[in-house]
């Protein structure tokens, strides 16, 4: 009865969204036919559309390509700030920006994969596909500390999430980069920010738009594991090796290599039986915008759809077990004014996602941990030759293949563990007054606003369990395991909240000779209440900001914030955080005014003062932490359980502080062809918490981490346009990139006995292992060599260097080798034309200086593992020569399988990201259906990678071995505008 109902939850979901494309394709050939009856009705006006809606065409069409298309008008446009907005020219700040139409173009389900490659100085990762919990992780420009790295997100001035929201309700997404865009967070500032801000409606007619996307995904770099013959091979020269008796005998090896008899030798390609070479993706939005000089509205409904790549899902009565997502997603924006001086804002949102997997991966409601996937991992780890995926038994039924061993055959875990069906729900609003205040004091407003988030979780799942069976030579077959039916319906609840209030005052004074005063007074307070933590989290924060303009061309601005968090102690919550900017438009000097080639020219410098109060340490560390422990037994009673002192407090312990500089250049040249801004900057991370290691454990007790830390983190960034417009053709290129380099100044460590030892001096995340020197050819070699005490060694076993020179290499030969798993270096490239409609644009994006130990199912041969072509040259005494393996074992080989340069590969890879083909319809033609614009596309994402690696993804080198893999996607768009 449960799972029936929950089976028609999902019928439910899934006529939704046939329903919803149904009505959006009747709703647009309902709206081209009324269209076109008005069209004759309205020529004289339309002409006038025809001309406009040309030249906006050709500026949208520019800009979603990736045109900057920055020019001396442009420059008095506005960008976003905390809780403030100032025209580009003026900002002292260092910030990047992208439209949310833009991000719309790229065919990803997750906004944070969408940025990747687009804005210089931000760090993606992607580091799986899985449907719903795709999320990507962000770094602005590197890292600054050994802590919580973290970014903060403010969607329209209030701390959300967004990295589910739909990419047709945003209007820009801008990273904070310098103390100067920073400086109003204070003690939420040092991590950088990222604002979001979302659409709203416009004075004029109303404006309806809908657009629709089908896609095909398929896997990315999935290992080519070996099949049954070669395994059996390869796993008897491993026992062998290990001075074991071999497991095949001729007979099998001979039966594996024909394929003979598939029930007692198999050759089970697990990938090819349980994964879709590929699958499906949709989204679709529909919104609506416009208003009068009263009120002004914009409404979106937005839909996306994301199959899994599990096989044989739909076996199971009433329930499915793939890995899909779907998402709603409904926002409308108003504005009204009460009257010439008040007006009102209220925004509502709200999202609606489901989550279904099977289920033995748990509950899973963390959308941003990355998870350890068993299904991937046995796919992975399981023997190809031992026992089939499944097999009959005496009455007809399916059997799942297995042995005493190997109990977990994937094929069991996606049809017969159940279902875990994952529902989240989230309701945003928020409401805002503004009022002038002129009758007061020309040039004073004022604002208050107030947020609240409600998130809603609920796990509905049932559970089951499988037996194995392994068939015999003989006929029967044996059992390992039980058989457990399907449990009854259970269900995990959680709800979480987060309110915000906010309050301002802003003033604004101009002046003769185009020179300004703007000064703002801000209060922010937000309190989030997770489930099941009885106390809520919570920043408090008021700042000033003061920004002078003279003469139009000389810009300083001053800021202050007095924050603080209730996670210190009392007496030790607020801080004092001032940063001080300038900058200086060089173009409106006389010796640059009358300069044919630069059109404008600024230079900008900031420093300043942030903090971090999620520090990465425990919850309110200023108290003392007590543990249950053994008690005690009186008399013949029953023992009392006892109470241990854990760790010590540490009243003193804060936040962590950031001294951030940067200076700044942004051009604008060669009649607006090319645009240039270059940046600068410098950190210096202070009183980061660090484990106290350096106190012997003599002392008895469990000490408190410290703000002893420091890291210092320097770099550049540039973002390079050169763009040209000729008559109907336009075309564009762009370059943007980072180089970050961090170092640990201090962190308090142990003694250590040799100074290459010492993590200070050294990148966050630098790698540290032992340093190959080939492998050992013969015991003679062994005998004669520095002693290697990581387990037995034998010929064909990686040889290491002394690095102490104490004849024993052991963990004080450990030194730091290559480079952090953060690429130091992260750039993209950007390029594109359009004529007469049609445009072509590609986005390519790569990294440099970082490595990671290539450690994983598909390279560690049969040690928890699945031989690949990575083995094949392994060592064995007749290629001593030329192997480039060390000799297979059976054993765990902890010599052998260690971090050392031997693991060590460069990660630096380059992606053709994101390629489309597209043709926009003559508006001459559309116009006289009714509409502005209608498009027509094709695109693909992930479609090329350059790599010096094989079989592995190089972000992430376990997606598809242990993890979810990485997806290419083939997409076909429409977008409508009436």
């Amino acid at each position: 009865m449960n799972s029936n109902r929950n089976y028609h939850n999902r019928m439910y979901m899934k006529g939704l969204v046939h329903s919803f494309r149904l009505w959006a394709s009747g709703a647009v050939l309902l709206l081209l036919v009324l269209g076109g009856a008005n069209t004759a009705a309205a020529q004289t006006e339309q002409a006038i559309r025809d001309s406009l809606n040309r030249q906006t065409q050709k500026l949208d069409s520019l800009r979603a390509q990736g045109y900057d298309l920055i020019s001396t008008q442009q420059w008095d446009q506005t960008i976003a700030l905390p809780w403030d907005e100032v025209q580009e020219k003026y900002s002292t700040a260092s910030t990047a920006s992208v439209s949310g139409d833009k991000l719309g173009r790229l065919p990803q389900t997750n906004l944070t994969n969408a940025l990747t490659g687009q804005l210089p100085g931000l760090i993606v990762q992607q580091t799986t596909s899985e449907p719903g919990f795709n999320t990507a992780r962000l770094w602005v420009r590197g890292l600054s500390t050994f802590g919580n790295s973290s970014s903060r997100v403010f969607v329209d001035g209030y701390e959300r999430s967004f990295h589910q929201l739909d990419p047709n309700e945003i209007e820009s997404i801008t990273i904070l980069k310098d103390a100067a865009a920073n400086a109003q967070y204070g003690i939420m500032g040092a991590n950088r920010t990222i604002l979001v801000r979302t659409k709203r409606g416009a004075s004029g007619g109303t404006k309806i738009r809908f657009s629709t996307e089908a896609g095909i995904q398929e896997p990315l770099s999935m290992p080519d594991f070996l099949g049954s013959h070669d395994y059996a091979v390869l796993y008897n020269e491993a026992l062998r090796n290990d001075g074991l008796p071999e497991r095949f005998d001729s007979q099998a090896i001979e039966a594996y290599r024909t394929g003979s008899d598939p029930l007692l030798y198999p050759d089970v390609d697990w990938q090819n039986k349980l994964l879709k070479n590929r699958t499906t993706q949709s989204r679709h939005n529909f919104n609506i915008s416009g208003g009068n000089d009263v009120a002004r509205y914009f409404v979106s409904l937005g839909l996306t759809d994301q199959q899994g790549l599990f096989k044989h899902a739909d076996l199971n009565d009433g329930f499915s077990t793939a890995s899909d997502y779907s998402r709603y997603n409904f926002r409308s924006n108003v504005d009204i004014d009460l009257d010439e001086a008040t007006s009102v804002t209220l925004d509502l949102a709200a999202r609606l996602e489901e989550r279904n997997t099977p289920g033995d991966f748990g509950v899973r409601g963390n959308q941003n941990a990355q998870f350890f996937n068993p299904i991937f991992n046995n796919i992975s780890t399981y023997p190809p030759g031992l026992f089939p995926m499944r097999l009959e038994g005496e009455d007809g039924e399916t059997l799942i293949g297995g042995n005493a061993q190997y109990t977990q055959n994937p094929y069991g875990l996606i049809t017969n563990t159940g279902y875990v069906d994952n529902k989240s729900n989230f309701f945003l609003g928020t409401v805002e007054v503004n009022r002038e205040l002129d009758g007061l004091l020309e040039g004073l407003s004022a604002m208050v606003g107030y947020s609240f988030d409600y998130f809603h979780r609920q796990s509905i799942y049932q559970r089951a369990g499988f037996a194995v069976y392994q068939p015999n030579g003989d006929g029967t077959v044996s059992s390992f395991g039980s058989e457990d039916p399907l449990s009854g319906r259970g269900q995990n609840e959680s709800q979480d909240n987060r309110s915000a209030f906010r309050a301002g005052l802003n003033y604004q004074k101009g002046f003769d000779n185009a020179s300004s005063f703007e000064a703002g007074l801000q209060y922010y307070q937000s309190k989030l209440a997770p489930a099941y933590i009885p106390d809520p989290f919570a920043q408090q924060l008021l700042s000033f900001n003061s920004r002078y303009v003279h003469n139009g061309k000389y810009i300083g601005q001053l800021a202050v914030s007095y924050s603080g968090s209730e996670n210190f102690a009392p007496g030790e919550r607020f801080g004092f955080f001032p940063v001080a900017s300038a900058a200086w438009i060089m173009s409106k000097e006389d010796f640059l005014s009358e300069n044919e080639t630069i059109d404008f020219l600024k230079l900008r410098a900031s420093f300043g003062l942030l903090g971090n109060e999620n520090t990465g340490g425990r919850r309110y560390p200023y108290t003392a932490l007590y543990d249950n422990a053994s008690g005690s037994t009186f008399g013949d009673q029953q023992g009392v359980g006892g109470i241990a002192e854990g760790a010590l407090p540490n009243p003193d312990a804060t936040w962590e502080t950031a001294k951030q500089a940067n200076i700044g250049i942004d051009l604008t040249a060669f009649n607006e062809r090319l645009n240039v801004s270059l940046d600068g900057f410098f950190e210096r991370r202070e009183d980061i918490l660090s484990s106290i290691s350096s106190v012997p454990d003599l002392i008895g007790a469990t000490l408190p981490a410290q703000n002893v830390g420091i890291v210092e983190n320097k770099g550049v960034e540039w973002d390079v346009t050169w763009s040209q417009t000729h008559e109907d053709f336009n075309w564009f290129v762009r370059a943007l990139g980072s180089f970050a380099r961090n170092e640990i100044v201090y962190q308090d460590e142990p003694f250590r006995e040799n100074p290459w030892e010492y993590r200070r001096g050294h990148s966050v995340g630098q790698p540290f292992g032992l340093v190959a020197e080939g492998f050992f050819q013969d015991e003679a070699e062994i005998a004669n060599s520095p002693v290697q005490t990581f387990g037995d060694v034998q010929p064909g076993d990686i040889k290491y260097r002394d690095l102490d020179d104490n004849g024993i290499i052991n963990d004080r030969d450990v030194r730091p080798i290559g480079n952090s798993g953060l690429p130091e270096l992260y750039y993209g490239a950007q390029l594109g034309f359009e004529y007469k409609g049609f445009s072509l644009s590609a986005l390519l994006q790569g990294t440099g200086s970082h490595d990671f130990f290539m450690l994983n199912g598909a390279t560690r041969g049969f040690v928890n593992a699945r031989p690949t072509e990575f083995v094949m040259n392994r060592w064995t005494p007749e290629t001593a020569g030329s192997a480039d393996y060390p000799r297979l074992t059976t054993g765990s080989s902890p010599n052998n399988y260690r971090a050392s340069t031997f693991w060590l590969r460069d990660a630096q890879y380059l992606r053709l990201r994101h390629a489309e083909i597209g043709y926009r319809l003559p508006v001459e033609f559309t116009s006289k259906f009714g509409v502005d614009n209608l498009r027509i596309y094709v695109n693909g994402y992930n479609l090329l990678t350059f790599t010096d690696l094989d079989s592995v993804d190089p972000e992430n080198q376990r997606a598809g071995i242990s993890q979810y893999p990485l997806m290419r996607v083939f997409n076909l768009g429409i977008n409508i505008g009436l």
